[in-house]
């Protein structure tokens, strides 16, 4: 009948079924009502007993019944159908499958769950946000709130609401009378300026754009100004955000943009003491045009770069330039101009826009840090994010197969030790070798800097240096390698402590408390404040270990906010320590029990970024100090990239001089550290040997 099996029939069908059967379709609704009838005369009518509502009615039972009579002859005849009847009984005919039926009460259950976790969610913030001001109330002297009371809490709230909106009136300012405000038109301009560049805008279309100051709105209060812009070339269109001028220009505008500078603390609020000053020549510099690029050397094209502390630590080694470094988030673009001015891009990465930026002839080494995300993070709230199949695993392995297929010299890949250990990544590096690459595996850690200051910071990561091997001898090349990475200076065994570094007595490291995830499982023990967080001091044997976001974000919230509360209390209540775990150990005492003095001292900005082994970095000063925090916990020391470098610069030279193979090739995998698992032959089904072991 030109229906599916299963799918609901419309009345057209219903014609047809009853041509093709002769007799008469009468559809019965359990509530007496006829529905549907044909208007042919024949001696037979199919009765239909249907139930429900709306656009789909199910058939209950059904059966032949002789013309003739009306309705009410019908419906008596209903009840008395043949239990033989030819067409369906207990059935419901026209509903949707079981199958789809169970999919859609999942669905529904799954709805209703997360409404449920949504309520909870809101209960518990609101709480959290009750408790945070009945916190203020006790320490502010002479209020007059008691917070205990919800009357008076509630009263309080419309004399809010009405502060804010008087608060949110603005008066628009145009031409002249903007200069009188104080507003800096011209400062505005070339900030956005520097965006657009940042964007992929060239200065000449810039010029013609001809971007011009519409007007302003300033606050009543004059805490914020909104900004207006239209182009001399079309007036009649007003732009509100710098996002709308580059999509105007057809720029690669990230999703992302719009959103810097506010909410949150700038580096320029800080004061001096929490600024700091760096013994390793890093710097705050104020926002202004980004920093001229460098010529030097080689050109490094690199991606997925963040706040650009590897790749600098790569053209410091190599004595080479950066030509292009390409993020996806605008915040960590924002911190590479400071260093690498407009080379500086943000772009949605993709092997479609890989392989457009890769095919610059005059970059000459790759430098990519893939997400590590998929084989680091054991946070259960992130499954999503993890294995080989996710869209950050499929992001690197995009990129890196464009990168072995542009055929580029030297291509240099960061990643965690978890990721090198993948099913993902040893595909890739059979790819590599198909394209003539040898891969050198090189575990480098912040802590490995040769005669240099001491850096107090253990992070490892793993340096993929790809080199293509070309008309030279793959033997020659691989001897070479290999001699270079094991007489390669690092560090001895005993890691310095902040102190060795030169950071004073007895500064800290704020950890969040991870209890529940991780791989270390951190929990505190201490009594009546199982939620507390807690402090990590450097021995004299140990560095800092594995600085993560949080750990960066809580030391330099410190800084700026002073202690946590939670730790304040907790080490009121057990003799000055924060853990329980940590009282036969005094060195960890965190506060004097006697005199209430804190036994630690904060780390400034730039001692931070100092002891995480950085160095000659500038930094603008109105970056966002969480959004540094965040780049500095996915970092990993650039002096000791640096020195791994700067001492495998010869064979990268001599990589870099080669001309490239007729065929392409065969390469090989180089790992000293046997940093790949070992694979295992599988036990034949007739043989009951033990398999051979052969390392990669």
């Amino acid at each position: 009948m030109g229906v599916e099996v299963g799918a609901p029939l419309p009345c057209d069908a219903l014609h047809r079924l009853a041509d093709v059967l002769g007799v008469v379709i009468v559809l019965v609704h359990d509530s007496g009502q006829a529905c549907y009838g044909s208007t042919r005369a024949r001696c037979w009518r199919a009765v239909v007993e249907v139930d429900g509502a709306g656009d789909v009615l199910h058939a209950v039972r059904a059966g032949l019944v002789r013309a003739g009579g009306g309705a009410s002859d019908v419906l008596d005849a209903v009840g008395s159908m043949l239990d033989g009847s030819s067409f369906f009984r207990k059935k419901r005919v026209g509903a949707m499958s079981r199958e789809q039926q169970r999919a859609n009460n999942r669905e529904a259950q799954q709805r209703c769950r997360d409404r449920k976790a949504k309520k909870k969610e809101e209960k518990r913030a609101a709480a959290r946000a009750n408790d945070a001001k009945k916190r203020r109330g006790k320490r502010r002297e002479g209020n007059d709130v008691d917070y205990t009371e919800s009357d008076a809490h509630e009263a309080s709230e419309p004399a809010k609401r009405t502060r804010r909106t008087t608060r949110s009136t603005s008066t628009s300012f145009r031409g002249e009378e903007i200069a009188s405000r104080g507003v800096d038109v011209e400062a505005k301009l070339d900030s956005i300026e520097a965006t657009l560049l940042t964007w992929g805008a060239s200065e000449a279309a810039v010029e013609a754009f001809r971007l011009e100051v519409d007007r302003v709105s300033i606050r009543e209060d004059g805490g914020h100004i909104d900004w207006y812009f239209r182009s001399r070339e079309a007036p009649e269109k007003i732009f509100r955000s710098v996002p709308d001028i580059g999509r105007a220009l057809k720029l690669n505008v990230p999703k992302n943009a719009g959103g810097r500078g506010r909410g949150g603390l700038t580096i320029a609020s800080l004061t001096d003491a929490q600024r700091g000053v760096s013994r390793r020549g890093n710097r705050i510099v104020p926002c202004a045009h980004p920093a001229r690029p460098s010529t030097r050397g080689w050109a490094i094209g690199g991606a997925c770069s963040g706040g650009g502390f590897n790749i600098m630590g790569v053209g410091n080694g190599l004595d080479a330039h950066v030509r292009v470094a390409v993020d996806m988030c605008f915040k960590r673009v924002h911190l590479m101009q400071a260093n690498f001015g407009t080379a500086a891009r943000c772009e949605h990465l993709d092997a479609a826009t890989y392989r457009r930026l890769i095919s610059d002839p005059g970059i000459d080494i790759l430098c990519l840090e893939p997400p590590c995300q998929p084989w680091c993070d054991n946070d259960p709230r992130h499954a999503h994010r993890r294995g080989d199949d996710c869209p950050f695993a499929c992001t690197s392995k995009d990129l890196l197969t464009e990168a072995f297929r542009s055929g580029k010299k030297v291509i240099i890949v960061e990643n965690s030790r978890a990721a090198v250990k993948s099913a993902l990544y040893r595909e890739l590096f059979a790819l590599a070798v198909a394209e003539g690459y040898l891969a050198c595996l090189v575990p480098v850690s912040g802590a490995d800097v040769h005669a240099l200051p001491p850096v107090v910071y253990t992070k490892t990561q793993v340096q993929m240096l790809f080199l293509k091997i070309g008309d030279g001898d793959a033997a020659a090349i691989e001897a070479a390698a290999r001699r270079a990475i094991e007489e390669r200076p690092v560090s001895p065994k005993h890691l310095p402590s902040l102190e060795d570094a030169g950071f004073g007595k007895r500064p800290f490291i704020w950890r969040t408390n991870r209890t529940g995830y991780g791989p270390h499982n951190y929990s505190v023990t201490s009594s009546n404040n199982s939620t507390t967080s807690y402090l990590m001091e450097p021995c004299h044997r140990g560095g800092l270990g594995c600085v993560t976001q949080g750990c960066a974000q809580m030391t330099l919230s410190w800084n700026t906010n002073g202690p946590h509360h939670d730790a304040v209390e907790t080490a009121k209540a057990h003799g000055g320590f924060v853990r329980k775990v940590d009282e036969a150990r005094p060195g960890k005492r965190f506060m004097d029990p006697a005199s209430g003095e804190m036994l630690y001292r904060a780390l400034s900005l730039l001692e931070f970024v100092d002891a995480l082994g950085i160095r000659n970095y500038n930094i603008y000063d109105d970056v966002l100090v969480g959004d540094l925090a965040s780049a500095l916990g996915e970092t990993a020391g650039s002096c000791a990239i640096e020195a791994f470098y700067r001492h495998m610069k010869p064979v990268i030279e001599a990589t870099l001089a080669r001309d490239p193979a007729p065929g392409g090739g065969q390469g090989a995998v180089l790992d000293v550290y046997n940093l790949l698992p070992t694979p295992t032959k599988a036990r034949p089904a007739a043989s009951r040997s033990r398999p051979s072991r052969r390392s990669t």
